[in-house]
């Protein structure tokens, strides 16, 4: 905005014209956009660009990541059971584990895991899922608990979120060293990171996330997130890409969830302040919170 005089004492203020995309016609006033020579806004740009990835370099900036971390797992060989709930995070994880036997200088077996909650009393359909297990060879085994009568019915549990992860992990870390796995692999990524770190921070006023790679002393059992560096909408491409077949959650509470409130809270966030995520991320590496440093 500029303002010009016309005579003393008196001002005229001038409106610079508003600009809008020559392609998709989306005007400047989007927080955070910008325009080129021709006139093109950056988001538009930035949709062109994705036709051109190089997929092959991006392979190869993977194995140089596996190559820097290699052997931070601990001893013990590569076996690794996969924590396989159903949904598009855990069936992304799956598949790109059992692409990476293929290419992976140390050969390793994967085990995928499943700790049916049996909510309403019901147990859930994983068949599809067992289909794509046979497909990749991969061996599937799944556990049918009674976690959703404890928490729903007999706890009746206001806030169920936190036992029932709880609970279920315990589960799955029993499950994964009768398997003899000595690591298991958990589908977290990376908006997973960014709203954990703000619900600790909301609801226990605590500076902290889960870890990317952790060791259970007590089960002799290595945590490790090997999506923690994806984001959300990466996972869910590549899920809707090879056709996976997704298991609809059943939870009586799901939608509600203090987790799904969080990531609503940060969706309107980021309408004010451009890649919020990358820089709490980078704040929490830079402070040294749940050993992110280290990765």
């Amino acid at each position: 905005k500029m303002i010009t005089k016309r005579r003393p004492g008196v001002y005229k203020r001038r409106i610079a014209p508003m600009r809008y995309c020559t392609k998709c016609t989306m005007p400047d006033t989007r927080p955070g956009i910008t325009f080129d020579e021709q006139g093109v806004c950056s988001a538009c740009r930035h949709y062109e660009n994705r036709k051109n990835v190089d997929w092959n370099a991006r392979w190869k900036e993977f194995e140089a990541l596996c190559d820097k971390y290699r052997g931070c797992n601990g001893p013990g060989g590569y076996d690794c059971a996969v924590a396989v709930s159903g949904g598009k995070d855990s069936l992304v994880l799956l598949c790109a584990l059992a692409a990476l036997r293929e290419f992976y200088p140390s050969r390793f077996e994967v085990a995928a895991l499943t700790a049916d909650p049996q909510f309403h009393g019901e147990p859930a359909d994983y068949s599809q899922i067992e289909e794509l297990c046979r497909r990749l060879g991969v061996p599937y085994h799944i556990r049918r608990t009674q976690l959703g009568r404890i928490i729903f019915e007999d706890r009746k549990e206001a806030n169920p979120c936190s036992l029932c992860a709880r609970m279920r992990r315990g589960i799955l870390h029993n499950m994964a060293k009768e398997a003899g796995c000595n690591k298991l692999a958990l589908g977290h990524h990376y908006d997973d990171a960014v709203e954990t770190f703000f619900m600790n921070l909301f609801n226990s006023g605590s500076l902290d996330c889960f870890s990317p790679k952790s060791y259970l002393s007590r089960k002799e059992l290595w945590l490790i997130r090997p999506l923690v560096f994806c984001g959300e909408r990466q996972v869910a491409a590549a899920a809707s890409r090879c056709h996976l077949p997704v298991v609809k959650s059943s939870c009586p509470a799901d939608g509600s969830t203090s987790r799904q409130k969080t990531k609503e809270l940060i969706a309107r966030l980021e309408k004010d302040y451009p890649d919020l995520k990358s820089k709490v991320m980078g704040a929490v590496e830079r402070a040294g919170i749940a050993h992110w440093d280290a990765v």
